[in-house]
């Protein structure tokens, strides 16, 4: 800039025609400046002023962040929706290149909601999903807006050019068609810990190492129990199949799973210069709501007490009336809600890769094993008073006092916190009513023998 000033303080220096002109500016008869001259000046005036200006502009102050050649990362995050898989939110991101003819939206969520082995592939652990990029960011506004109504925001990440090419690159190996599969994961491998594990590796792994090491102050449990308590009764049923892991401290890393945590701890981070050392500017600019729709709040109904009091009702009515039908069918009831629970939760240990569905400690209270419920209610009900086989009051008893003993051990365990895992619903709303239906058991086996089975009322 000082060449460019000193270079117009020359252009501007009076020639000797000029120099006359001064010295005869009192002159009765005046000489007009050439017009040549004075058109020369305002063009040297004009061309300093706007070189001064331009280091004022918002454009030179971002220079150090910014290229014209450089492409621009948006990160999209949309809200919570109404469907099941709606309920942790998701994540987009949006690339512009103006050496491109258009800009490309990455979506990490493309799965075939219609494949009928859908429920079997999550069980299990085998759910194939892919990165999408055909529909731009238009067509992804107006499917949130005019059919999931769903909010969505939009922020602009501070990156160097040399950051954005990285981010880029790294965009672009996983959209190859050997890398665009994975094997999805609701906690660690979704929509939104793929681009966040790629923003980590840009930002030198800074990324990370400050989140990792911060607490969330919640658990996976807490966001289960919250999040998927609709459709109704699916969080409660992933509250009692899901294991300890869902109860270990979580930090704020692995809390980005949750998009809209993601979103808000990028919020609170720095943006990196080239060196990886902090700058003070946020990380996330330009920010804005693009769709402003009220999320929807999970239902506040307990399904564990619905439940409970289901399982209450039964069993005071099964004392109460003591009548052979009705507390036959409720045998049959405890044995299939026992089997169901028990038979997911070993078959997940046994089939499913998930690990936060092995060795779960409410395995203690169901077991596979209580399909033998089903057919001694048969049996009961009928008056049938076989004692041959394996099924009959001697079995009964025996596998009885079993479970009498597993759910002491079961109980001690959690009020003594040697088991892990948060059970705290179990506990308060089915163990109780398993508890006194199973003493309503115990005590007709005892007084019922196989030669007065026949003689119980059935009226």
């Amino acid at each position: 800039m000082p060449n460019i000033i000193r270079l117009f303080l020359n252009m501007c220096q009076l020639s000797p025609h000029q120099q006359s002109y001064t010295n005869r500016v009192c002159d009765p008869q005046p000489k007009i400046l050439p017009v040549l001259d004075k058109a020369k000046s305002i063009l040297w005036i004009a061309t300093v002023s706007i070189c001064c200006a331009l280091p004022t502009s918002k454009a030179a102050q971002d220079s150090p962040m910014a290229s014209a050649a450089a492409p621009t990362v948006y990160w999209y995050t949309v809200g919570l929706g109404h469907a099941i898989h709606t309920r942790y939110g998701h994540t987009l991101i949006r690339i512009v290149q103006k050496t491109l003819p258009r800009d490309r939206t990455y979506n990490w969520g493309m799965f075939d909601f219609s494949d009928p082995a859908l429920p079997l592939n999550f069980f299990t652990g085998r759910l194939r999903y892919w990165l999408g990029f055909e529909h731009s960011i238009g067509w992804h506004i107006r499917f949130y807006r005019n059919y999931e109504k769903r909010p969505l925001w939009e922020d602009r990440l501070r990156l160097t050019p040399a950051q954005s090419q990285h981010f880029v690159a790294q965009v672009k190996q996983k959209s190859t068609p050997e890398h665009k599969y994975f094997w999805y994961h609701h906690f660690y491998k979704n929509c939104a810990t793929i681009p966040r594990d790629i923003l980590n590796n840009v930002l030198y792994g800074k990324l990370k190492q400050r989140y990792a090491a911060e607490d969330s102050g919640t658990t996976l449990r807490s966001y289960v129990r919250h999040n998927l308590n609709t459709p109704p009764f699916v969080g409660w049923f992933l509250d009692i199949t899901m294991n300890s892991l869902l109860d270990q401290p979580l930090s704020k890393w692995d809390e980005m799973f949750y998009p809209l945590k993601l979103r808000e701890h990028l919020q609170d981070f720095r943006a990196l210069d080239d060196e990886g050392n902090p700058l003070d500017l946020p990380l996330l600019h330009d920010s804005r709501q693009l769709l402003r729709t009220e999320m929807p709040q999970p239902p506040l109904t307990n399904y564990a007490l619905i439940v409970s009091s289901l399982l209450w009702g039964v069993t005071l009515s099964a004392w109460a009336t003591r009548r052979r039908l009705f507390s036959g069918l409720a045998l049959a009831l405890y044995g299939l809600f026992a089997t169901f629970f028990g038979t997911v939760m070993l078959g997940s240990w046994l089939f499913s890769t998930h690990l936060d569905l092995h060795h779960n400690a409410n395995l203690w209270l169901f077991w596979p094993l209580d399909i033998f419920w089903l057919v001694y209610a048969g049996k009961w009900i009928c008056g049938n008073s076989d004692e041959r086989g394996i099924c009959n009051r001697h079995s009964a008893t025996r596998l009885l006092q079993l479970h009498l003993i597993a759910a002491i051990i079961y109980s001690i365990g959690n009020m003594s916190g040697w088991v892990m895992q948060d059970c705290s619903d179990v506990m308060m709303y089915l163990l109780p009513p398993f508890f006194g239906f199973g003493l309503f058991v115990y005590r007709r086996l005892r007084r019922v023998t196989s030669n007065d089975m026949n003689s119980i009322s059935d009226s």
